[in-house]
Formats: C-alpha cells, sequence, structure tokens
C-alpha cells in the first residue's frame, strides 16, 4: 500500500511544476462547445467529481474544480487545464484542509490519463492517494476510487501484475462498503474485464463484463454512455476471439448510443468507430472500414493531438488497411509514425510499440528492405521474437 509520506516528500514539486506548465490566463466559465470524453477501458470514477465529501462548499476552489470537472467530461482539456491549475492554487491556500488538495490532484491525474501522459498521471494519483489515505484510512470508497485509478493508467503503462493488485483491492473495498449491485461496482468489473482480456483470459473477462453490464443496465438503463462502455467491450472481447458476427453487432450497438448521448466527433465514439473498422478490415469490408477510421483518426487528432495513443492506434489500422489494399509503401509511412509516437509516448518496450515494431518490420520485407526490418527487430524485446 501507497503510504502517506509519499505526499509530504513530493508534493511540493509535483504542484510547482504543474503550476509552471502553461501560464494562466482569463478564462470564460461558459459551457464548452465540445462533447464528452469516456477513455476505454473505462473511465475514472464518477465519484471523482465529489471526490472527498465537500458537500455545501461554495467556495473559490470548489467553482474551479466543478468547472473543470464539466471540462473534463466534455473532451475541453485545454479549458480543464487552466480550471485545474487554479483550483489548485485555491487548494494551497487552506493548510488546515486537505481535502480540496487531494481531489484537485487526482483530477488533475485524470487529466493527464485522458492525455495519454501516463507517468505524469502515476505520480499525482499517487500523491492524491497518499493525502487521502492518511485522511480516511485505507478502506474508504474515496481511496478505493484512487486505486482504481491508478490501476488503469497501470494498464495503460502495461504494468499488469501492480494494476491487477490494484483492481482486487479496490473491488474489494467496494464490494464490503457497497454490496453487489452498485456503479462503482460496475467500474471495477468493467476495469478488470479488461484487464483479463488483455491477458488472454477470456472467460473471466466475459464474466466480469457481464455482471458489469447487468448492473449498468439495471440503474442506468440500456441507452447510456456506461452501457455503451461495457456493449463496446464485449465486442472486442469478441473479435479478440474471432467471433466477428458477434463483434459488429456488439460494437454497432455501442456506437449508436454514443452517437446519440456523445456525438459523433467524441473521442470515445471515434474509440468505438476504429474497433468497428478493426472488425470490419477482417471481414473484408474495407470500403466501410476506411470510412470510419479516416472519422476515428480526425476526431482523436483534433481532440487528442497529434500525439497521443489513440492517435497511434487509429494509425496502426489504417496501416493494416493500406496492407490489405497492397498499398504496402502507405503502409510503411503510417507505420513510422506510428511507432514514433509509441515510443515517444510508451517507451520502446511497451507491448504497443513492440507490436507496431513488428508490423512496421513486416512491411520494410514486403518492400524488400529486408536489412531494415532485420535491424527494427533485433531491437525487439526477447517475448516479440
Amino acid at each position: 500500500m501507497l503510504l502517506p509520506s509519499m505526499a509530504q516528500t513530493n508534493k511540493q514539486s509535483a504542484i510547482a511544476n504543474l503550476l509552471q506548465a502553461g501560464g494562466l490566463i482569463a478564462i470564460l466559465l461558459s459551457p464548452a462547445s465540445t462533447i464528452a470524453v469516456l477513455s476505454a477501458p473505462e473511465s475514472a470514477d464518477k465519484a471523482s467529481s465529489t471526490d472527498l465529501d465537500t458537500t455545501g462548499d461554495d467556495s473559490l476552489w470548489s467553482r474551479y474544480n466543478y468547472a473543470g470537472r464539466r471540462a473534463l467530461i466534455k473532451a475541453d482539456y485545454k479549458r480543464a487545464e487552466i480550471l485545474f491549475k487554479l483550483a489548485l492554487i485555491e487548494a494551497q491556500k487552506n493548510s488546515k484542509d486537505e481535502r480540496p488538495l487531494a481531489a484537485t490532484l487526482n483530477n488533475i491525474a485524470e487529466l493527464r490519463r485522458f492525455q495519454g501522459k501516463y507517468k505524469e498521471a502515476e505520480q499525482l494519483y499517487k500523491e492524491s492517494l497518499a493525502i487521502k489515505t492518511k485522511l480516511l484510512g485505507e478502506d474508504s470508497l474515496t481511496v478505493a476510487n484512487s486505486l482504481n485509478n491508478l490501476a488503469v493508467v497501470y494498464t495503460e503503462m502495461a504494468n499488469y501484475a501492480e494494476a491487477e493488485k490494484l483492481y482486487k483491492r479496490s473491488l474489494s473495498i467496494r464490494e464490503k462498503l457497497l454490496g453487489k449491485d452498485d456503479l462503482n461496482i460496475a467500474s471495477s468489473l468493467v476495469n478488470l474485464g479488461a484487464f483479463y482480456d488483455y491477458q488472454g483470459k477470456y472467460a473471466e473477462s466475459e464474466a466480469m463484463y457481464k455482471r458489469a453490464l447487468a448492473i449498468r443496465e439495471n440503474i442506468l438503463g440500456d441507452g447510456s454512455a456506461d452501457v455503451a462502455n461495457v456493449l463496446q467491450n464485449l465486442g472486442l472481447l469478441a473479435e479478440h476471439q474471432d467471433k466477428l458476427d458477434s463483434a459488429e453487432t456488439l460494437l454497432k450497438k455501442a456506437l449508436a448510443i454514443d452517437e446519440k448521448i456523445l456525438g459523433v466527433d467524441h473521442p470515445q465514439t471515434a474509440r468505438i468507430q476504429a474497433g468497428l473498422a478493426d472488425v470490419y478490415i477482417r471481414q473484408g469490408k474495407l470500403d466501410l472500414a476506411d470510412t470510419l477510421l479516416k472519422r476515428a483518426l480526425i476526431t482523436h487528432q483534433h481532440s487528442l493531438t497529434f500525439k497521443h495513443p489513440d492517435v497511434a492506434s487509429d494509425l496502426v489500422k489504417i496501416a493494416e488497411l493500406d496492407e490489405k489494399r497492397g498499398n504496402n509503401k502507405d503502409a510503411e509511412r503510417v507505420l513510422k509514425n506510428a511507432v514514433s509516437i509509441r515510443k515517444e509516448l510508451l517507451g520502446p518496450n511497451h507491448p504497443d510499440t513492440s507490436r507496431a515494431t513488428q508490423a512496421y518490420a513486416d512491411v520494410l520485407r514486403k518492400l524488400g528492405r529486408n536489412k531494415e526490418a532485420k535491424n527494427l527487430e533485433s531491437a525487439l524485446p526477447r517475448a516479440m521474437k
């Protein structure tokens, strides 16, 4: 378990870095023009908008924090950045109550996760968790929320052993305090389901997803974005098991919900589009895949910047489509870009980087550039060779 002393050790330098990154400028607290983000495998806890009990708080911190949360659940990351930094300044003014500081650090960590800045997110989540543990003990719902969030980051970073430990710890706390049929329980189940899918434990994954789906449909109905999230993951799971017809049906259903609830130009909608395109590529429906991938890439580049893990994933799929069409030169160009993004954001030894590098080497070999392909493969982790 993370020790509370971590917050005191690292807090000042982390906060200083946050406040130095980009100037604070005047803002309007009017509604943002872009709309929401829910990150696969699962968005950060819905409870984090009231991450610690600040009921009745009408302070300037609370208003900045609330407006920042609203910007975050819309895809307005620049605005969220400014608002959370302002909230951080206000939180630091209250030396007697660390709850606002813990909540703000959690929210900035969540922003960093959505931006694909996983190392920063990890550090900030840890600092928030340390404060919460000190204030509330190890078995509170707020601590469980932070454990869940940190586990999501570890999953993205391919630190699977640590992720599984934190997912299970979070779920244990939640089940003890909430019972079996709560939205927070569903959140843990979805994340564990995604984790087991990554590990190839498909039966365990499906059981988690189906239990989460039942909870969410019972509480939220069958037309919410959270239900669409589970349907999306079930669709991806079906694809991983080569059940392409089932995958197509589930992903189409999820896409219809998110297009209605979140909008057609929303990053989460784009993730479903990219997943469905994957299925279409495998089914040989290349024109349908092409349309979806172009839309997904434009949305992700606009919402998440040109250097983001989701952008790299779109590029890998586009390269696969190019290969299917015999456009190996285009595939080589696109994969080169994808590998570069993943190396920068995830590191050279991350499984996603390795897979993109292997795909790049395969295309180079098709182009007769065998020496370059061999050089790339020689640098791959041993498990990939």
